[in-house]
């Protein structure tokens, strides 16, 4: 069996003796490269049978993405055939035989070390494979393998992100280690050797044959922030770039609950190569322990029939729920406190109930005109209490945040694990940080409490009571 690789697709050709093996390539690859579209047992096609649900990665053709290659290669060489990778991929890149560790700024750690060279010296059987995911926590080092894997490959890299902070963020990281970077948002549009950039301000350029051009050439692509790349504009533009080595990074890759989601995130990247969690970097004493301390509050008495909505609108708006962070913040002056939202509407009430405090306290929302300002004063210490939307999940870099007041409620563990990571970042000072939860009751609230609950054990957070 050959199977053909491009740098987006891979095709699967049979022959000879392949055809003794008493085995249906399509039947078995499409059972295992397909997964159930979200409310199809409501479709009139799955009622009448003649649809079974699915959504399929390969086609009756036995084509499908690269970043599949993996799996299937190992599927099939457990059914028994014998597989010749023929290597049609351009924008090749060298093996690297050294990779650069030494950093001017943060030299690479033993892990970081370690996850940095198993993307770099990757191989498929005999084929050097240079794809995959990093499931690295927020504090593993994410900018320092990034530009470990920039300064080692020396190849023509693209490195995409969502947010500006992110963008910010990377570049002045990569700038330290005296890489020349080019920036596509923000007012800029210049690419080059090494090119940060927003994705949406790269998608609205690649109608024009020059931005076309340069995506044909990017030989190493690297996304930030990966669990977002499954979306269909992130998607249009991924597909439009020619990678030979593709790299993604995330503490959460498959966030999405949608199975389809976590398909497309693979297929355009590849195996997850290394798990870096945060009770491993708890452990190793490069993240702070997380001591988590669940709050009573009067207002907490059952309403039985009560409708999710109203739950959540009682606990959001409770003066008892109130009072209590008030306490929160009067007992820790000298915090540095984020108070994490979920809506404006939310933080506008806490804010206007709260800025009584004998302590700077601000909010600031995604669309804020002063967003930058606010988040510096935070961040320099000018102000103390910041309640913020969930803008603070992704790519804000505050080390000084010691206490969080999880005002935001809800059971999402991405968003746990996000900002947990806004919080274990070392100070220099502490060897611990706060993150207060409450114990809200309801029919649904309180499963989101035990949720939550779950959630924190499995990180290994210390749980107070």
């Amino acid at each position: 069996m050959r199977i053909k690789v491009t740098n987006r697709k891979c095709k699967i050709v049979t022959g000879g003796v392949d055809n003794l093996i008493d085995y249906d390539l399509y039947k078995n690859l499409k059972r295992e490269l397909s997964v159930f579209v979200p409310n199809h047992e409501r479709t009139l096609k799955f009622k009448q049978r003649v649809w079974d649900g699915k959504i399929r990665f390969i086609t009756k053709s036995l084509e499908f993405n690269t970043g599949f290659l993996p799996a299937v290669y190992g599927m099939l060489t457990d059914a028994g055939f014998k597989i010749t990778l023929e290597d049609y991929r351009d924008n090749v890149i060298s093996y690297p035989e050294s990779i650069v560790t030494e950093l001017q700024a943060f030299p690479l750690r033993d892990y970081q070390e370690r996850l940095a060279t198993t993307g770099m010296h990757n191989m498929l059987s005999d084929m050097y494979f240079p794809r995959g995911i990093y499931n690295a926590a927020t504090n593993a080092g994410k900018n320092s393998i990034i530009t470990s894997i920039i300064l080692s490959l020396k190849a023509n890299t693209l490195v995409l992100v969502h947010r500006k902070e992110l963008l910010k963020q990377i570049k002045s990281a990569l700038e330290t280690e005296g890489i020349e970077v080019h920036q596509v948002g923000l007012g800029k549009f210049s690419t080059g050797n090494v090119t940060v950039a927003m994705y949406k301000t790269l998608l609205n350029k690649t109608t024009d044959v020059n931005v076309k051009a340069y995506l044909d050439s990017v030989e190493c692509l690297l996304v930030d922030e990966c669990h977002r790349a499954a979306s269909k504009e992130y998607m249009k533009l991924i597909d439009q770039i020619n990678a030979f080595a593709v790299y993604y990074f995330s503490g959460t890759p498959l966030a999405s609950e949608n199975a389809i989601d976590h398909m497309n995130i693979f297929a355009r990247s590849g195996a997850i190569l290394e798990v870096i969690e945060n009770k491993f970097l708890m452990e190793k004493g490069y993240s702070q322990e997380i001591q988590i301390i669940m709050l009573n509050y009067d207002e907490r008495t059952l309403h039985p029939g009560e409708m999710y909505d109203d739950e959540v609108s009682r606990i959001r708006y409770s003066k008892d729920k109130l009072q209590m962070m008030r306490h929160v913040c009067e007992t820790f002056p000298k915090d540095q406190i984020l108070i994490p939202v979920e809506s404006i509407e939310h933080g506008k009430f806490l804010i206007k109930n709260l800025i009584n405090l004998p302590t700077t306290i601000e909010f600031v929302t995604g669309p804020d005109k002063d967003r930058d300002e606010k988040l510096e004063r935070f961040k320099n210490k000018t102000t103390r209490i910041l309640i913020a939307t969930m803008l603070m999940k992704e790519g804000i870099n505050i080390p000084t945040i010691n206490t969080i007041i999880y005002a935001a409620g809800g059971k999402s563990e991405t968003t746990i694990k996000q900002l947990a990571g806004r919080l274990v970042r070392a100070d220099g000072i502490n060897d611990t940080c706060k993150f207060f939860d409450f114990n809200d009751i309801g029919g649904y609230v309180g499963k989101h409490v035990e949720k939550r609950l779950e959630i924190y054990r499995k990180e290994n957070f210390k749980i107070l009571t």
